[in-house]
């Protein structure tokens, strides 16, 4: 089993700008080879209200 890795990551989305999230990775023991990755904001960042500006442009 593969220990969590964290880190973080830089996206640029079109129309909303740069968005630096923090991510954790998990090793997925029933999928050998399979990763589950969360990818999350800094509460009250501005990468946390892009996320909210993406989230009400959804259908």
């Amino acid at each position: 089993m593969q220990p969590k890795i964290q880190g973080s990551k830089l996206f640029h989305v079109r129309g909303i700008g740069d968005l630096r999230l923090n991510c954790e990775t998990f090793a997925v023991n029933s999928a050998p080879g399979q990763q589950l990755i969360i990818f999350q904001a800094e509460p009250g960042s501005r990468s946390e209200r892009a996320l909210d500006l993406l989230n009400a442009r959804r259908p």
